[in-house]
């Protein structure tokens, strides 16, 4: 389980701070859920779509893997999650991207559902324990 942990938080660094290759965008977003609003506003509203659901998803697996690969309570995967998905958002910004609190909000979202799912998914295992 922890292999499998290790490599969805590597996956997520991959495709957080990957260099873009094109020309620099570090703008910084601190006002809560505007972008995320302006995503749904987008001319290219799949664009909108793909890019708010992404930033759940990617966290899902952390948030799912998390809570049995270092035997944490649930809420303390959520929190290093939104501790690491700040992280990359402060280094994203270092290396010339762009920087968004709504990025952290859904990231955690993201840890959130995939804890959820495991706690949920232990609950109704076949021979638990009450």
């Amino acid at each position: 389980m922890r292999v499998l942990f290790c490599l969805a938080v590597g996956a997520v660094l991959l495709l957080t701070l990957r260099p873009m290759g094109h020309f620099p965008d570090n703008r910084i977003n601190l006002v809560p859920l505007s972008g995320i609003i302006d995503e749904w506003h987008n001319a290219n509203i799949r664009l909108g779509v793909v890019n708010n659901l992404g930033n759940i998803g990617v966290f899902v697996p952390i948030g799912l893997l998390g809570v049995p690969a270092t035997g944490w309570r649930p809420s303390r995967v959520v929190a290093a999650a939104t501790a690491l998905s700040l992280t990359i958002e402060v280094l994203q910004h270092w290396l010339g991207r762009s920087s968004d609190v709504d990025d952290v909000l859904l990231n955690t979202l993201g840890a959130a559902l995939g804890a959820a799912i495991f706690v949920a998914g232990r609950a109704l295992a076949p021979g638990k324990d009450s």
